[in-house]
Formats: C-alpha cells, sequence, structure tokens
C-alpha cells in the first residue's frame, strides 16, 4: 500500500510524509471501508507488480545494469538511433527486431510475474495460482501489445510488427496518439526524458509508470531544468 502511494507522488520528503499519513489512515478506518476498497487495492497490485518487472526489465537487462549486457546492445543501438526531437536518425528496417517485444518476452514476463506474485495473492487473496497465472499473462501479453503499438509511435516510426513474431502493431503513429490520447502524450513526455536525460538513466518505465518513483529513478528537479535549457 504505501508503495502504490509513493508511485502517485513525487519523491521528497514531504511525499513520503504525506504517503505515511495516507497509509496510516487506511489502516485506522473501518473494516467495512477497508471491504469495499478492496477491488481497487487488489487492482492496484497488479499494476504495481507489472510497473516494477517493466523496470527491472528496461533497467537490467535491456540497459545491461546486471551484467547482461549481451542481451543490451540492440537497445543501446536504439537510443544511438534517436534524435532529440525523439525522431529517428534511420527507419527501423523490416528485419530488425529490437525495438519491439516478442511472444517469448511476453511469455516470460508472465511467468516472472506469476512466480513472484502467486504466493502472496493466494495466501492473501485468497486467488489460486491458476487464476493468478492466467491474469498474470493476460497483463503480458496487454503490456507486449501496448508497448508494440505504442513505442515506435512516440519515435514517429511506422515499423510494422507482424503477428508471427510477437503482439502485432495494429495503429500508425497518428492512430496510436488519437487512439490513447490524453495517455499517450504522457507516455511520451516520460519516454523522451528517458532518452533525454545524458548524466543518468531515468525513467524505465515505459507503460506502467510509477515504479520509476518507487526506485528513485525520477529524473530530479536540476535533471528536468538541464534538459529544459538544452
Amino acid at each position: 500500500m504505501y508503495a502504490l502511494i509513493i508511485m502517485l507522488l513525487p519523491i521528497c520528503t514531504p511525499a513520503c510524509i504525506i504517503a505515511v499519513v495516507v497509509g496510516l489512515t487506511f489502516t485506522l478506518i473501518s473494516t467495512n471501508k477497508i471491504q469495499s476498497l478492496k477491488p481497487l487495492i487488489l487492482l492496484s497490485t497488479y499494476y504495481f507488480a507489472f510497473s516494477t518487472v517493466e523496470w527491472a526489465v528496461h533497467r537490467y537487462v535491456m540497459h545491461g545494469e546486471a551484467g547482461f549486457t549481451m542481451f543490451s546492445h540492440s537497445h543501446i543501438g536504439h537510443h544511438m538511433n534517436v534524435r532529440s526531437d525523439m525522431r529517428l536518425h534511420e527507419e527501423v528496417q523490416p528485419d530488425d527486431f529490437s525495438g519491439e517485444y516478442d511472444w517469448m518476452a511476453a511469455l516470460q514476463v508472465g511467468v516472472v510475474t506469476h512466480v513472484l506474485m502467486y504466493r502472496y495473492m493466494q495466501s492473501y487473496w485468497d486467488i489460486h495460482p491458476k487464476i493468478n497465472m492466467a491474469i498474470t499473462m493476460s497483463a503480458a501479453v496487454m503490456n507486449m501489445w501496448l508497448w508494440n503499438n505504442i513505442h515506435y509511435s512516440m519515435h514517429s516510426d511506422e515499423k510494422a510488427v507482424p503477428l508471427t513474431h510477437g503482439p502485432p502493431r495494429l495503429v500508425s503513429s497518428r492512430q496510436a496518439e488519437v487512439m490513447f490520447a490524453p495517455l499517450f502524450d504522457v507516455l511520451k513526455n516520460h519516454h523522451w526524458l528517458h532518452h533525454a536525460i545524458k548524466s543518468r538513466k531515468t525513467n524505465f518505465c515505459t507503460i506502467f509508470l510509477g515504479a520509476d518513483k518507487v526506485f528513485n529513478t525520477y529524473p530530479q528537479a536540476h535533471e528536468l531544468s538541464e534538459v529544459t535549457r538544452q
């Protein structure tokens, strides 16, 4: 609960104080109120789990911060190809699948999230592991589909993702901007900072925002001001 509250607030001392106060308030309210909030808390728990997994995959695998450099080469190449206005120097070629997720990645993310959560979901929420597996796999496919349809659109590239490779790209960049508005602008600005800030890598979440604030990889004020002056 406290982590979820912090996700929605900037990381700073006042925010932490507010998080503790709000968390204690939830603890002190009546049982009936807690029961009425359970569906929202359950949904938020799954959201936080996928935000954390997305953050970890992007930071430690795609950027090689855990020593997985064999997986980070193509993604680093993607960063080299991004201009300051988020457009690409060179169009992504049809046989280049480094910028999207395939079916195997969706399977891996779904399984990892399930393994991390199923005991807690079973003991606290009474959700059977098979049900939890179905939920995490469905959410993983949705995450990958959103990524494949939104990420290239953020970079104004019309690269197609075939169904045989992964969750397919079904909309153009312009269509994605309209379909996912106003969320698209929020995600694009968040992702732009991931590319724009050079002093350290920030904003590893791309679709399920939030974990960057929990794990202190959200841009600090001085970093934002440096980007603004560019």
